[in-house]
């Protein structure tokens, strides 16, 4: 049989009938009473609705007053928590677990829109093919200089202490000894950091379905492993063709291929100075003036005749005279020819 000791030290012996009685007889002797705790079957009636998924609970009774509160809420949160664990239980490591259902009681709403997955790069597409598993690399690495350990990137990291333990680079053969070794060596960071921008960029384009130029494309397939436009592939045909030294004269042609002519390059001949000036003045010469050049003659026609009867018109309005049909040279009339104009029925003024 367990001594009294083995019962004050065991749990589940501290509340039997005898040491209830026993705590009894403390209170009489006038020793506070030990508090004990509810029962886990509330006396409340069960009449939540649940969404044992979201481990929630609704009660829309009305409460009496404030501070029966805190009673209803320690009520509500025990007939969830019997309910949950009413549902399918297995034992773990850590203990007994329920399986809470898959199908929610409630939908709600998201705040946001469910995130695309985004595209695969380049780097990525060939990984895959090739079965290439990224290695995680570790964030700090052994510094040789200072015999410790530094992170890998940023501040205090092994590429900025490279740099404070180089305070002098020598010139090698070739090089500018003017040149400042420090700002080439940012430059060259600067130029790195805009590149791979610029492959970043790319991969958008490509995962967003844009086409590249037909000139940086691949001409077998695009992103999407179709067949590629007619038109791009003439495009970058083209180009290859004109890519070498000779603009494509000494190269190969293939069956059928038509080769591109050659750009025609125009040729300045040198000459003296005062022949282009007299060169240059008579081009503007001949602009505003109208000399210099050969004469349209019937341009030169056309606008002597509107002279002439210009000048006519103005004789006639100032003696006040009306114009005689067919007689006038260009007059207004019938079927005759008049000079530069319409005459009458009879012969033209000669």
């Amino acid at each position: 049989m367990a001594s009294e000791s083995d019962a004050q030290n065991d749990p589940m012996q501290r509340f039997t009938p005898k040491r209830l009685m026993g705590r009894e007889a403390d209170k009489a002797d006038g020793q506070p009473p030990l508090r004990t705790s509810r029962s886990a079957v509330p006396e409340k009636a069960d009449n939540l609705s649940y969404d044992l998924q979201h481990l929630l609970g609704v009660d829309i009774t009305p409460i009496p007053s404030h501070d029966q509160l805190n009673s209803m809420t320690r009520d509500n949160a025990q007939l969830l928590v019997n309910r949950v664990f009413g549902l399918p239980t297995h034992m773990t490591d850590e203990g007994l677990v329920a399986t809470l259902p898959t199908r929610p009681t409630y939908l709600l709403p998201r705040r946001l829109p469910i995130p695309k997955q985004k595209a695969k790069t380049r780097w990525k597409k060939f990984a895959e093919t090739k079965g290439i598993v990224k290695r995680k690399r570790s964030r700090i690495v052994w510094d040789e200089v200072k015999q410790d350990w530094v992170p890998r990137w940023g501040y205090k990291s092994l590429k900025a202490n490279l740099d404070k333990a180089t305070p002098i680079v020598e010139v090698k053969h070739g090089q500018d000894p003017l040149e400042d070794p420090f700002q080439k060596r940012a430059e060259e960071r600067q130029l790195v950091k805009a590149k791979q921008k610029l492959r970043e960029m790319r991969n958008k384009l490509e995962g967003a379905g844009v086409r590249l130029p037909a000139g940086v494309a691949n001409l077998a397939s695009d992103v999407a492993n179709r067949k590629k436009p007619k038109d791009d592939i003439s495009t970058s045909l083209k180009r290859a063709q004109v890519s070498t030294a000779s603009y494509g004269l000494f190269d190969k042609t293939a069956r059928g291929e038509t080769r591109t002519p050659p750009k025609k390059r125009r040729k300045v001949t040198p000459q003296p100075v005062s022949d282009e000036k007299a060169s240059y003045q008579k081009t503007l010469h001949r602009l505003f003036k109208g000399g210099g050049g050969e004469i349209d003659r019937g341009k030169a026609g056309n606008i002597a005749t509107f002279e002439e009867e210009t000048e006519r018109s103005r004789r006639n309005k100032v003696k006040g005279g009306k114009v005689r049909k067919g007689k006038a040279v260009g007059g207004r009339g019938g079927k005759g020819k008049g000079i530069g104009g319409k005459g009458g029925k009879g012969k033209s003024k000669r």
